[in-house]
């Protein structure tokens, strides 16, 4: 995952928290930050995050900063059909939402981040505005990953992960594991020989050059 996608996705991060004091400082020191970039898994925006938690202060400055209401996700909702306040709704109104009648709706993702399955909530920064953002500019591991037992491709796949920030890395990993694989889910990941990776904290011991395996269940398997 290159730099430029872990800001975007610190973006979603602190808008779904609500945290206006990041997002500005992440904002002034990444200038050129597309606030419209969109999961890969899901397609929503910074915007889609803070509509879905009700953070009006964070809408209002999104969009004072060039966010894009009409932008889709991949089900074809807009921030205004996921928000659950009224007068929010009327701010986020855009053109595709009112010549199709905004309606609340609730979306189901793909793989559900940890900062929305979890929430803090009230969320307050510790940071002031101004604080520099350098976490971010860790270096990222080299890691190897391929499908347990595909008798189609035995071979390793091998990307950069970034574990900056560590809250929601299990999620972030998840996510460029089935960009990098072309899948759309998985059940279970373990770092071979037989460690299984479950959380943010597993993801914080791994490191340069780890192999792990994607365990994915059949249906009938499940069911049984």
């Amino acid at each position: 995952m290159n730099q430029e996608r872990i800001d975007e996705e610190l973006l979603r991060e602190f808008a779904c928290n609500g945290d206006l004091h990041q997002i500005q400082s992440l904002l002034t020191n990444k200038p050129n930050l597309n606030l419209n970039s969109q999961n890969v898994m899901n397609g929503w925006t910074a915007l889609h995050w803070a509509a879905k938690r009700n953070h009006s202060d964070v809408v209002q400055y999104l969009l004072e900063n060039g966010a894009n209401r009409d932008i889709q996700a991949n089900d074809q909702s807009t921030a205004a059909h996921i928000c659950t306040n009224d007068a929010l709704r009327e701010i986020l109104q855009s053109t595709i939402s009112s010549n199709n009648g905004v309606k609340s709706c609730n979306t189901t993702l793909p793989i559900v981040p940890n900062y929305l399955r979890h929430p803090v909530f009230p969320y307050v920064s510790s940071l002031p505005s101004s604080t520099p953002i350098a976490s971010i500019e860790t270096p990222p591991i080299t890691l190897l990953c391929r499908i347990a037992n595909d008798p189609l491709e035995s071979d390793f796949i091998e990307f950069d992960f970034n574990k900056i920030p560590t809250i929601g890395s299990y999620e972030r990993l998840l996510t460029l594991i089935c960009h990098e694989l072309e899948i759309d889910h998985i059940d279970k990941l373990r770092r071979l020989p037989c460690v299984r990776v479950r959380n943010d904290r597993d993801v914080e011991r791994l490191k340069d050059n780890h192999m792990l395996e994607v365990i994915r269940i059949k249906s009938e398997e499940k069911t049984t």
